[in-house]
């Protein structure tokens, strides 16, 4: 049950928004190169990815190219304050984490 909603996820996600699809797999290949695209090592899954970027890319409106969403995730999850900050909601949103304040 909870695998075929990750998948309906990720697929109305992509159906919804055509220029994600090359930023995940861009950035996928990123990680890949570089061994941080398995959870068993410290890395990332491809679904936690999807769910990063789709945080964004809701925050993002009016970005026209994959290479704006890439510019656009970069830059948000560069720096420690996201992580220490923000949370990501079950629906994909970013919210500030009043619990860490």
């Amino acid at each position: 049950m909870r695998l075929q909603k990750a998948n309906d996820f990720v697929e109305s996600t992509l159906k919804e928004n055509k220029l994600l699809k090359p930023v995940i797999l861009f950035v996928k290949k990123l990680l890949s190169v570089h061994g941080l695209l398995d959870t068993y090592t410290g890395g990332l899954n491809s679904y936690s990815l999807m769910i990063m970027l789709t945080a964004v890319a809701s925050q993002s409106i009016g970005l026209t190219t994959s290479s704006e969403y890439l510019k656009e995730f970069l830059n948000f999850y560069r720096s420690q304050e996201t992580f220490t900050n923000y949370i990501i909601t079950v629906k994909g949103f970013i919210e500030r984490n009043w619990l860490e304040e």
